[in-house]
């Protein structure tokens, strides 16, 4: 989600029968956002969230690593429990 401030938000919860609830929410300051584009090739008046879902496979199991790996600083929050 891609917040007024130009933050791109990701948050999920994953619930499993008998495991603790885990939540996460991945903050991609907006100053970062043209960086992620660019990695994309996704222009900026091109549809960044589309993209970041037709990959989803490849980004989701590893969200926070991913950007870094391509020089981003995300902010990462997690919760585990109930």
């Amino acid at each position: 989600m891609l917040r007024a401030d130009g933050a791109l938000v990701f948050e999920a919860q994953i619930l499993r029968p008998g495991l603790p609830e885990y939540e996460y929410v991945v903050t991609l300051p907006a100053d970062q956002v043209p960086a992620l584009r660019d990695a994309l090739a996704v222009p900026a008046e091109g549809d960044l969230t589309a993209e970041l879902v037709r990959r989803g496979e490849e980004i989701t199991p590893h969200l926070h690593a991913w950007l870094r790996e391509l020089g981003l600083r995300p902010e990462l929050w997690t919760h585990l429990g109930d």
